[in-house]
């Protein structure tokens, strides 16, 4: 990760969570970890204020 300049700085337990989500194949965790950093910085709003107690929220639910 260190080589990988345009990643952020991501803790060992961090890693762990996405080898263990993709079967421990580092091919495949080193793609989701650059897919998921490249979405969360073109969309951050998806990553952003998800309180699922909100009225907006709630609103949505009770619609079906």
């Amino acid at each position: 990760m260190a080589t990988q300049p345009h990643l952020p700085e991501i803790s060992d337990e961090y890693i762990i969570l996405f080898l263990h989500a993709c079967y421990y194949s580092q091919d495949k965790t080193k793609s989701a970890i650059e897919n998921y950093f490249s979405i969360r910085s073109s969309n951050p709003a998806i990553f952003s204020d998800r309180d699922a107690y909100s009225a907006r929220v709630q609103n949505l639910l009770s619609l079906g």
